[in-house]
């Protein structure tokens, strides 16, 4: 089925747009077909010059016996219109270190802001009290006081260690 997508990433690529695209395993729905998720199929559209935002940074699943994170990192380096987003770092369905995509080097200065509203909102599934291993008992209070959901997932994502240049990244990226 790729290659008979090669005229429609073309046209992305002359009308400037971005393509945003789940990576990962889902854990959000009942249902997801995981195998479209495989960071290995962004390959075809990166050739053709698509810019491409891998949703989630592939940080859970398996593909093939391998990490689907490693699987995108892996890309990073050959793609330079590649990148990821940290929506759903913070989510207690994407169990782990949320730290270690940042840590990476492969991920550095190729990292975005992005919200994965209106999930941020569900007190439940995005809070500050699932990180006391690297979060202080006064960092988890002062993040959970904060009313608005936006506000909370950027102040926990820089608690996290999300640096400053992750919020305006976007702007490099082809207007859509």
């Amino acid at each position: 089925m790729g290659p008979r997508l090669i005229l429609f990433y073309r046209k992305m690529v002359e009308l400037g747009l971005t393509l945003l695209t789940h990576t990962g395993n889902g854990h959000s729905f009942t249902q997801a077909r995981d195998v479209l998720c495989d960071p290995d199929r962004l390959r075809l559209p990166l050739s053709q010059g698509v810019t491409v935002i891998a949703a989630h940074a592939a940080t859970t699943g398996r593909f093939d016996g391998e990490c689907s994170v490693d699987r995108l990192a892996q890309l990073l380096p050959l793609h330079p219109n590649l990148c990821a987003d940290l929506s759903s770092l913070t989510q207690l369905n994407k169990p782990g270190d949320p730290g270690a995509v940042l840590r990476r080097p492969e991920f550095r200065h190729r990292l975005l802001y992005g919200t994965d509203y209106p999930l941020i909102g569900i007190g439940a599934l995005v809070s500050p009290w699932h990180f006391p291993g690297q979060l202080s008992f006064s960092q988890m209070q002062a993040v959970a006081g904060l009313t608005y959901p936006w506000d909370r997932d950027v102040a926990l994502k820089q608690a996290l260690g999300v640096t400053a240049e992750v919020w305006t990244r976007a702007d490099g990226l082809p207007a859509w």
